[in-house]
């Protein structure tokens, strides 16, 4: 039989604690790349659509569709 090895770990006093670290569950790494997909998406159509309208300029020579920062 397989046995899943146990990562000591060691508290603040440099003491081992014995304890696994936590990793995630199938469900969580589900949620995150849920969670991701759209952000990613909407970046990608962002660019393309400022990239689209690279050579329209005001008539000092500035872009008129450029991205404004970036909110949170």
């Amino acid at each position: 039989m397989l046995k899943v090895p146990e990562h000591e770990t060691e508290d603040n006093a440099g003491t081992p604690t014995g304890a696994v670290p936590a990793l995630p569950t199938l469900d969580e790494v589900a949620r995150e790349g849920a969670r991701r997909m759209p952000a990613v998406a909407l970046e990608t159509e962002v660019a393309q659509y400022v990239d689209a309208f690279d050579d329209v300029r005001d008539e000092n020579g500035r872009r008129l569709v450029v991205r404004n920062g970036r909110a949170q």
